[in-house]
C-alpha cells in the first residue's frame, strides 16, 4: 500500500510540476506578446512621428518655394515700373533734345 500510495504521490507531484512548468510557460508567453505588442506600437508611433515630421518639412519647403515665387513675381513687377519711368525719362529727355535742336535752328 505504501509503495501504491508512493507513486500516486510521484504521479501527483510529477503532475503538479507540469502544470506549474506549463503555467510558467504560458505566463512567460503573455509577457513575451505583451512586450512584442509594445514593441511594435512604438515602432509604430515612431514611424508616424516620422512622416508626420517628413510631411512638416515637405510643406515648409512647399511653402517657401511658393514665397520665393511670390517675392520674383513682386519683384519682375517693380522692375517693370522702374524700367517703364526710366525709359519715360529717357524719352522727355530725347524730347527736350528735339525742341532744344528746333529752338537753335
Amino acid at each position: 500500500m505504501t509503495h501504491v500510495y508512493q507513486q500516486i504521490s510521484n504521479s501527483f507531484l510529477f503532475h503538479l510540476i507540469q502544470e506549474q512548468d506549463a503555467s510558467i510557460d504560458i505566463e512567460y508567453l503573455h509577457r513575451k506578446e505583451k512586450s512584442d505588442s509594445d514593441a511594435r506600437q512604438a515602432a509604430f508611433e515612431k514611424q508616424q512621428q516620422l512622416y508626420s515630421l517628413k510631411r512638416d518639412i515637405q510643406n515648409q519647403m512647399v511653402n517657401r518655394e511658393l514665397l520665393r515665387e511670390e517675392a520674383m513675381a513682386e519683384y519682375m513687377k517693380e522692375r517693370a515700373n522702374v524700367d517703364s519711368i526710366i525709359n519715360k525719362m529717357i524719352e522727355e529727355d530725347h524730347e527736350m533734345i528735339r525742341i532744344n535742336k528746333m529752338k537753335q535752328e
